[in-house]
């Protein structure tokens, strides 16, 4: 039978991994996104100066009183090219998020099959890393977000910042593994 330390570290990376699915879905909103609200409080790149925003979709222009919203155009190869891959990898990220947060609960409801649940959640929890540090990887090697006078921005911070909250979720699962 497992003590109160499996079920501390337990619960701590189910906290950790909730985190990790609001930044995530932060990120995919932020990235996705066509309306100019939504890309004006979560973009992922920003000019310096301007009201200018940027997505995986397309970038938001703020003229007082007009603001517009254009996609990505074939004339833009570099965006068009990494547009797919990025909603893949935001996407795959978030999904693979939601599985790691439903094993890890699933951990503290059966505690006899919990070595086997982290072992898969290892697993899960791996390739939410790997997908979410390739999609703000590829974001940020992209040459139209590289350009002098653009700032990153929230959207583009979530990512980063799950990523981070998915690799201590992961390492926690293999401290419960270890002592489990």
């Amino acid at each position: 039978m497992c003590g109160s330390k499996f079920k501390g570290i337990a619960i701590v990376q189910l906290v950790l991994l909730i985190i990790a699915l609001i930044l995530s879905i932060c990120a995919l909103a932020g990235g996705t996104t066509d309306q100019f609200d939504t890309m004006e409080a979560l973009y992922w790149a920003k000019a310096e100066h301007s009201d200018v925003y940027q997505n995986f979709w397309g970038s938001c222009i703020k003229v007082d009183p007009m603001k517009t919203c254009m996609e990505w155009t074939s004339a833009n190869k570099d965006q068009e090219d990494i547009k797919d891959p990025l909603y893949a990898m935001a996407s795959l990220g978030t999904l693979t998020v939601i599985v790691h947060l439903v094993l890890t609960a699933l951990k503290l409801c059966c505690e006899k099959c919990a070595k086997s649940l982290d072992v898969i959640g290892l697993l899960v929890g791996v390739l939410a890393v790997v997908w979410t540090i390739a999609c703000f990887s590829l974001a940020a090697g992209s040459d139209n977000w590289k350009a002098d006078g653009f700032e990153w921005g929230p959207g583009f911070g979530a990512s980063v910042a799950t990523a981070v909250f998915k690799l201590i979720a992961v390492l926690l699962g293999a401290i419960s593994l270890c002592t489990n």
